[in-house]
């Protein structure tokens, strides 16, 4: 009984439009935030991954990245930049992935 009331007076408080998102709990909306957040990361490590230029030059060819050598022996710097948001990107993943574990 407590808690139903406990639950009135937090929906009460919220603004007319979201009353309605909370019904199900907090819980709820921030699983169902962290499952699309999850899906957007996934879509970008993908592209991100794809671009990579592999044996034959891969997709990353078609877009300029190209394999050529810096003049320290390093990839060109747009290489570079691309596995840094490449691992910024599959961490991303990651901690969401071990958040909607936490939630769920």
């Amino acid at each position: 009984m407590a808690t139903a009331q406990a639950n009135d007076r937090q929906e009460a408080a919220l603004p007319q439009p979201l009353q309605g998102l909370f019904r199900f709990g907090y819980a709820a909306v921030v699983f169902t935030f962290l499952g699309v957040l999850q899906v957007l990361i996934a879509i970008v490590l993908i592209l991100l991954v794809l671009m990579h230029s592999g044996k034959d030059s891969g997709l990353s060819g078609a877009f300029g990245v190209g394999s050529g050598t810096g003049p320290l022996g390093g990839g060109s710097m747009l290489e570079r930049n691309l596995n840094r948001w490449t691992i910024v990107f599959a961490i991303l993943l990651f901690g969401n992935t071990i958040a909607l574990l936490k939630v769920g």
